[in-house]
């Protein structure tokens, strides 16, 4: 009998699969503005999971998209150049660079969440593992950055 038991316990245990982090879908990546083909090969590697939007009321526009890493930073111009910049950061990552309304309308398609431990001025938002997210909070959020009624 105990053997038995612990013939099942081991079959159980056997049984047992990790469970994957959950992660942000890849399809999710389409969701994207538009970049040049030189750039996408830059950011194919970057996981969803390390892409940010951006959203700023002062957003000019000129940069549109940011690769950070451990020696400095890629920025991509609207006019498709690339501006290499010298510093540090301690991880790699991306910052997809966008005007409010442009977030608003991504979190719209997809839920966006504020990243409480930012270190920027403005608000990270990362994008979530599921659309079956309330996109309130991060509307309103928006929505009070352009200084609109909520």
């Amino acid at each position: 009998m105990i053997a038995a038991q612990q013939l099942d316990l081991v079959e159980y245990i056997a049984s047992l699969r990790p469970v994957p982090p959950e992660v942000v879908p890849d399809h999710v990546r389409q969701l994207l503005p538009p970049r040049p083909a030189h750039w996408r090969r830059l950011v194919s590697d970057i996981p969803m999971d390390e892409t940010y939007a951006y959203a700023t009321p002062t957003w000019t526009g000129v940069a549109v998209d940011v690769i950070r890493h451990l020696t400095g930073a890629d920025m991509l111009c609207r006019d498709g150049t690339v501006t290499r910049y010298q510093g540090g950061y301690g991880r790699r990552y991306r910052l997809v660079l966008m005007s409010l309304p442009d977030a608003i309308a991504l979190n719209e398609r997809w839920p966006l969440l504020p990243r409480q431990d930012a270190q920027e001025y403005w608000p990270l938002l990362t994008f979530a593992t599921t659309d079956q997210i309330d996109r309130t909070d991060t509307r309103t959020l928006l929505q009070e950055m352009m200084g609109e009624p909520v």
